[in-house]
């Protein structure tokens, strides 16, 4: 589901007062590369799947982006022209569309930033690049409000509670180039920039990541793009929590360019570099993302894994190769049905014998149907 963007908010307060302590360093004295299918036994300790429900109303035609909230995922899709947000139970159960694509009042425009307020079960949708509006809806569908909204809000993807009534975000947009995290107050008015990176591209926005940003407990981590360093949120600002000098992003002498951010992106993947995507964050783990592959670092153990993402299927499991957002403990991965089947025909192509669980799994899944969730609960 290389199209799809998982959003998960952790609505909780968050201390941003923390004493500065050095970076750990992930290299070759306590990252080991695992090359095995049977090395996922290391990792992962039980999965569970859910399909999301699929009929004429809630079928998902060109999916943009998903958003976890609490119980509820929020799917941004179009059809036919039109933006939809859909909205899901996290056991699969559809509910309903949220608002609708019209030059009316109560409608939305193109669709920007997503903002769902959990205890007052709200969600507020920034739409209309030129009308620049916020129009909100409670999850039952029916309109609350609209006001204004300023530029910006089309461009931020993600934002999440901090302490004092301020928030976190990353804006990935194109005003001025910048690609930037920033804290902000709650109606995005004041804007405190925390971290930068100048690119150039021809217009729109860069999603350099899916999940960028993972909150646990009262921690909040932050990925950059093309940068070897995963940051940490404290006394509003970005200080270094981790620093990767194995499966590195970049060269050492890297230095930040203007030039276009995808070409980047290509040239350094042509000699061997691969962009940190997404990281998670679980009790006992801290895990970044890469198109090749993951880092598993055990944090009370002081030592991980990397393992690649091309290793031969298994019978018994279905790998969390992409993953997409997390909910408590659990990490989340979607699948379309073509990419289940796809992995159907490789085991069967290859003759591996199927658990009953796989065999269920599989007779249940049907091309042209909605997407499956994949939870799973690590070591």
């Amino acid at each position: 589901m290389k199209k799809i963007l998982i959003l998960l908010i952790c609505i909780s307060t968050l201390g941003c007062n923390k004493k500065e302590v050095a970076p750990i360093t992930l290299d070759k004295d306590n990252i080991t590369d695992l090359h095995s299918p049977t090395d996922w036994d290391k990792l992962i300790d039980s999965w569970e799947y859910i399909a999301l429900e699929t009929n004429d109303s809630s079928r998902l035609e060109n999916i943009e982006a998903c958003y976890i909230y609490g119980d509820f995922l929020f799917a941004k899709d179009s059809k036919a022209g039109e933006k939809r947000i859909m909205q899901f139970k996290l056991s699969g159960e559809f509910m309903h569309q949220i608002g609708k694509q019209e030059k009316k009042e109560k409608k939305h425009g193109n669709l920007g930033m997503i903002w769902v307020d959990l205890e007052k079960q709200h969600i507020s949708l920034y739409a209309g690049f030129n009308s620049q509006k916020r129009i909100t809806y409670d999850f039952n569908g029916n309109f609350i409000s609209d006001g204004n909204a300023d530029l910006v809000c089309l461009y931020t993807r993600q934002i999440y509670p901090l302490s004092n009534g301020r928030y976190i975000g990353y804006c990935a947009c194109g005003l001025n180039n910048k690609i930037c995290y920033f804290s902000a107050d709650k109606n995005l008015d004041n804007f405190d920039t925390l971290r930068q990176h100048i690119a150039s591209f021809p217009m729109g926005f860069v999603d350099f990541s899916i999940h960028p940003i993972a909150i646990y407990q009262d921690r909040v981590s932050c990925v950059a793009p093309l940068c070897d360093t995963i940051f940490e949120y404290s006394n509003n600002k970005l200080i270094p929590r981790f620093v990767t000098t194995v499966h590195r992003s970049v060269p050492i002498d890297y230095k930040p360019t203007k030039v276009d951010y995808w070409r980047q992106l290509d040239k350094l993947k042509n000699e061997g570099y691969y962009s940190k995507n997404e990281i998670f964050e679980t009790k006992d783990w801290f895990i970044i993302t890469y198109d090749n592959g993951k880092i598993f670092y055990e944090k009370n153990q002081q030592k991980g894994f990397y393992i690649p993402k091309d290793l031969p299927t298994r019978g018994d499991m279905i790998y969390p190769n992409d993953l997409w957002g997390q909910q408590g403990e659990k990490i989340i991965a979607i699948f379309a049905p073509e990419e289940l089947l796809a992995i159907k025909a490789e085991l069967e192509k290859n003759e591996v014998k199927l658990t009953d669980k796989m065999k269920i799994l599989f007779s249940k899944v049907k091309s042209g149907e909605n997407p499956w969730l994949f939870f799973y609960n690590l070591k």
